[in-house]
């Protein structure tokens, strides 16, 4: 576990995830296995997108069909920018809030700090850290 000198609180590191063309799943990442994760999404718009679930894939899948929330319904396509373990329900709920109740720097910074491991021809990875403007969540 990492010491979160920001918000006071111990939260696990951020976890890499690998983009697999030939996943079930439709959308292609692979999440490490956990309980739940928090997730930010970045919207078509710019803005990011705070959110928990049990199941990454099938989470992006809900928000891509316009059945995650109202507030990403509008703004298709989505990507995972970052994605984070979590042990359990609570955990994942409080980190989601505390991600959310900070600034879009913290957001931006956060996601610079854990890009998400993306497989492309290469092993490279790509993350171009410059998502548009924040709202609410």
């Amino acid at each position: 576990m990492a010491r979160d000198h920001n918000l006071g609180a111990t939260s696990p590191k951020a976890t890499r995830i690998v983009r697999d063309p030939k996943a079930q799943s439709g959308c292609g990442y692979n999440a490490p296995v956990a309980d739940c994760y928090c997730y930010i999404l970045e919207c078509s718009d710019g803005s990011l997108y705070t959110g928990w679930t049990t199941d990454p894939d099938r989470r992006l899948r809900e928000h891509e069909a316009g059945r995650g929330s109202s507030y990403t319904r509008a703004r298709r396509p989505l990507r995972i920018v970052y994605l984070e373990a979590q042990p359990n329900q609570r955990s994942a709920m409080r980190r989601e809030r505390a991600i959310k109740s900070r600034s879009r720097k913290y957001k931006l910074q956060l996601i610079a700090d854990h890009p998400i491991a993306i497989e492309t021809t290469g092993n490279e990875d790509i993350h171009d850290g410059q998502p548009g403007q924040d709202t609410l969540d």
